[in-house]
């Protein structure tokens, strides 16, 4: 389903930066008072992190062993209430009671249009009234859109797959919303991101959105 990010967790100790999303710390209070937040794709943890830190119990959810392993000792360092299963979101199974909140970043992109659909029916499955989403994704705004419509196989609207089986989705203006009708709007920003490395790699950055939304 997604890519395998071992070999660059293990040689970079903060891959994504260290900081968590400027959404999940602004909208933290929006969270409902009891109940586990889902971190899906949690990579070295900066937002289940944080999310502990306030105090809010997580399920760090990520199918790198690496991740998921530097993860549970940060969060064990530091006796935060944050509980890691090595998964693609797929493969996960129901929860005993819905989760207050689910943290959705860098996720998308990588998903072909079907796994981006079965994830959205997940989250609904998986929350409830007065749930919060928080979800980053790129969007055709991104500098690459173009040169990867134009070079790699189409997958469907905005998605696109590589000869060696990378997979690519960029969300057209609104879309985000479009894809959990019926919630409340919170925050809704889209736009071209800072310069970054990720690693040794050279600087890049990308069109965006950030979402935050809470179930009605």
């Amino acid at each position: 389903m997604t890519e395998d990010f071992d070999r660059s967790y293990e040689t970079t100790d903060a891959l994504f930066g260290c900081d968590p999303e400027r959404i999940v710390c602004a909208h933290v209070d929006l969270l409902p008072a009891s109940g586990d937040v889902l971190d899906i794709g949690c990579g070295q943890g900066r937002n289940a992190l944080c999310l502990a830190r306030r105090g809010r119990p997580v399920v760090a959810v990520d199918p790198s062993e690496v991740a998921v392993d530097t993860v549970a000792r940060a969060a064990t360092a530091e006796g935060l209430p944050v509980s890691t299963v090595r998964s693609g979101f797929a493969e996960l199974t129901d929860p005993e009671t819905p989760f207050a909140g689910v943290v959705v970043v860098g996720l998308i992109q990588m998903l072909p249009p079907q796994e981006v659909d079965r994830l959205v029916a997940s989250i609904r499955r998986w929350t409830t009234a007065g749930s919060v989403l928080f979800l980053v994704a790129w969007t055709t705004e991104d500098p690459r859109y173009r040169e990867i419509a134009a070079t790699w196989s189409p997958l469907g609207r905005g998605s696109y797959r590589a000869g060696d089986g990378r997979v690519r989705t960029f969300l057209p203006p609104g879309a985000a919303i479009e894809l959990f009708p019926g919630w409340e709007v919170v925050e809704h920003v889209e736009g071209l991101g800072e310069w970054h490395h990720h690693g040794d790699d050279p600087a890049e950055r990308h069109g965006f959105v950030e979402l935050v939304a809470r179930r009605r």
